[in-house]
């Protein structure tokens, strides 16, 4: 058994690489390497190559409202990339208006646990002392049992 991590990049080679992402780490890392305020509003759509084999161009989607803003700080996006790889990956970017909202998940339903589940949950609290720990363990124990099929 290995990882999936560790066959992930022979796996993502082939449809990554049609689309100009030979840097496969650049979607996987992406919010570690321009942060979670960037990363909810400008994501990666390929990445061209230059002609020059120096740096190839970044395509992204940018919500319209932070446009202006990433042009501005287009230099330090681009040094946080290239100093993430270790050599100049990237040259410039390039900007696509549209939406980069995800798609919004389904968040399962959590079901009020019952009076026996409830007995049973408080009396394994028993041994906590602390009023706001084993309030806050409860609270845990109620979603942790009720996002399970009875």
């Amino acid at each position: 058994m290995r990882p999936l991590a560790a066959a992930l990049p022979n796996i993502t080679r082939a449809a990554l690489g049609k689309r100009g992402f030979a840097l496969a780490a650049l979607l996987a890392e992406w919010e570690a390497i321009v942060g979670p305020l960037l990363a909810g509003s400008a994501a990666p759509l390929r990445l061209i190559k230059g002609r020059d084999n120096e740096g190839a161009v970044l395509e992204l989607r940018v919500e319209s409202a932070v446009a202006v803003e990433l042009q501005h700080n287009e230099p330090r996006v681009i040094e946080r990339i290239n100093a993430h790889f270790g050599y100049n990956a990237v040259q410039r970017l390039k900007l696509r208006h549209g939406s980069v909202a995800p798609p919004p998940r389904a968040v399962p339903p959590i079901r009020r646990i019952g009076a026996a589940e409830e007995r049973t949950l408080f009396g394994q609290l028993e041994g906590v002392e602390d009023d706001s720990l084993r309030d806050a363990l409860a609270g845990l124990g109620r979603v942790v049992i009720g996002s399970k099929r009875p």
